[in-house]
């Protein structure tokens, strides 16, 4: 692979990873006789290289350890017949400083060995801890739901609690998410350029979540009604 990078170890959560890498300046992967340079990075998945070019997509490559993205730039340099401007077209190779992940499509944020090792146990804790919250309020609370539904008690308040947690959750968890995507991008402002734009994948993860929301808030409506209304039933009885 011709200036490129062979993706090595990696553990991500969400939006966010930490990523090893291999690099070489003229190898394959099956090359182990080259000189390859192991490097370690913050790896943010919401954030993707922008490779429409005005003639040619823009391409990302690594030279002597430095990263270029090579694009078309085109100036005007005139008028033409019918006041239309002639252009000059250079394609150009321009530094930038971040890395980039040709395989995950994904931005890099150079760190040292001891933060990426670091980072690697964040993340885990963060993953554990999502993944025990998902299933015991989520998971979980829908279900204790179902069996109070199946024992006649549907209109129960721990219902009406369980059913506003759930859309709470689906709603708050990805915009948090989301708002922290774009934290990093103020508290790394320097690795940003223009060469950089939102992935699609970030508005996919926040908008399946916000239907889910919705469809739970309305239960938790109609439910919350449904408790008012067995509330009146009981007391005229």
């Amino acid at each position: 692979m011709k200036n490129g990078t062979l993706t090595g170890g990696s553990f991500s959560f969400m939006f966010i990873g930490a990523t090893a890498l291999q690099r070489c300046e003229d190898c394959s992967i099956w090359d182990n006789d080259k000189s390859k340079v192991k490097e370690h990075f913050i790896s943010l998945h919401w954030w993707t290289l922008d490779t429409v070019g005005v003639l040619d997509p823009v391409r990302y490559y690594v030279k002597e350890g430095k990263p270029y993205v090579r694009k078309v730039i085109c100036k005007p340099i005139g008028l033409a017949n019918g006041n239309n401007f002639r252009y000059k077209c250079d394609e150009l190779d321009i530094a930038v400083p971040f890395r980039y992940d040709t395989w995950t499509k994904s931005m890099l944020l150079p760190v040292s060995n001891t933060t990426f090792s670091i980072l690697n146990i964040i993340l885990a804790c963060f993953a554990i801890l999502f993944i025990l919250y998902f299933l015991y309020y989520i998971v979980g609370g829908f279900i204790k739901v179902l069996l109070e539904i199946a024992t006649g008690t549907p209109f129960s308040d721990r219902n009406v609690r369980r059913l506003k947690m759930i859309a709470m959750s689906f709603l708050l968890i990805p915009l948090i998410l989301f708002l922290l995507n774009l934290l990093i991008r103020v508290v790394f402002y320097k690795y940003f350029t223009a060469d950089l734009k939102l992935s699609t994948d970030a508005w996919g993860v926040f908008w399946k979540p916000a239907v889910l929301s919705v469809i739970f808030a309305a239960l938790y409506f109609a439910f919350k009604q449904g408790k008012k209304l067995k509330d009146e039933q009981d007391l005229t009885v």
